[in-house]
């Protein structure tokens, strides 16, 4: 048993030991990005509050244009959730991703690295000791200097992550008073199907129907949103008169525009917008056909929205210009789907 002992205890210290130095090299990290309408006060805060809480930031650099300001910081534990929570009083957090990562085997690899160039490096210094001034000489003086070139190298990288802390915080501070979809064109092959229905708010015997039903193809080809639409509508309950229009062809085109209150858009579930619709119709009768330009109001709510698939829905009001003006406008609600192609 007494030989026994002293066993058990090296194995402990041994697993204690490399615990420690698999803890020192875990770092979280948190990189998150915030859209001001105040810009210059919201970059004054954080900069006061990094004056205020100096002591606890152990590394800090900032690097500042007209539109952004960036701040990289390695802080201590109590320090990464202070500024976490402080972020929402900057402005709007639109992404902030956290993370957390062990660079112990990555630490091991560039020391085996090093130390087999060092080896190789150690191997051509004694072999060109024993060598005259000649072309094979300074072959291996310049493979010398690039293993000293590799070996500072890593080291340099080693040194990165040979950390002394343990949160890392990446933060950019984005001046958001400017409209995105006017700034920045994003180009997207969106095509994808709608659903819609109109509601009459004035339908008249003879004129036009209480409702209508319609399918449109909408290729989306902006991020913004930016799209158009080419679709048909017919009334409902189906008209037996001659006069009622009960055909509708729609081509027209609509842009969305999204709020900076609520995300700009960047959300994965339920993104607030607004936009217009505006185009021309076709409508027929068995008696008469009337082609007429409309314009449409609306505020919608993507459902779902992501790389690869946008899952829409909006209500609107619908006018029409021309004889049916009265007659034919009313509400709309809409249901798409679009996807990229």
């Amino acid at each position: 048993m007494k030989r026994i002992f002293p066993l058990f205890l090296f194995l402990g210290m041994f697993c204690a030991v490399s615990l420690a130095q698999k803890k020192s090299n875990f770092v979280t990290g948190m990189e998150a990005t915030v859209n001001s309408v105040d810009f210059l006060n919201s970059k004054s805060k954080m900069l006061q509050y990094l004056r205020e809480n100096s002591s606890e930031i152990v590394i800090f650099t900032q690097t500042e244009s007209e539109k952004t300001i960036f701040f990289l910081l390695y802080v201590k534990e109590n320090q990464f959730r202070s500024i976490d929570s402080f972020l929402p009083g900057l402005g709007y957090v639109s992404e902030k991703n956290i993370t957390s990562t062990n660079n112990s085997d990555k630490v091991e690899e560039l020391k085996l690295k090093i130390e087999y160039l060092q080896s190789q490096k150690n191997e051509y210094s004694t072999e060109i000791a024993k060598m005259t001034r000649d072309d094979r000489y300074y072959q291996y003086w310049n493979k010398i200097r690039e293993y000293d070139k590799e070996i500072m190298d890593l080291k340099n990288e080693l040194r990165n992550y040979e950390v002394k802390y343990d949160f890392r915080i990446s933060l950019t501070i984005r001046n958001d008073i400017d409209d995105l979809t006017s700034n920045e064109i994003s180009w997207v092959n969106m095509p994808g199907i709608a659903g819609e229905m109109l509601f009459t708010e004035n339908p008249y015997s003879g004129k036009t129907s209480d409702k209508y039903y319609g399918y449109l193809l909408k290729y989306m080809f902006t991020r913004g949103k930016t799209y158009s639409c080419l679709g048909t509508f017919k009334s409902l309950p189906q008209v037996k008169d001659s006069t009622t229009l009960r055909d509708l062809f729609l081509l027209s085109f609509g842009q969305d525009f999204y709020t900076r209150h609520f995300g700009r858009g960047k959300n994965k579930f339920f993104n607030l917008y607004s936009g217009y619709h505006l185009g021309g119709m076709y409508g027929t009768s068995k008696e008469k056909r009337e082609v007429f330009a409309f314009l449409q109001m609306f505020v919608g709510c993507e459902i779902f929205k992501n790389k690869y698939l946008l899952i829409d829905n909006r209500g609107g009001y619908f006018v029409p210009f021309g004889g049916n003006n009265l007659n034919l406008r009313g509400w709309t609600y809409q249901f798409s789907l679009n996807f990229v192609f």
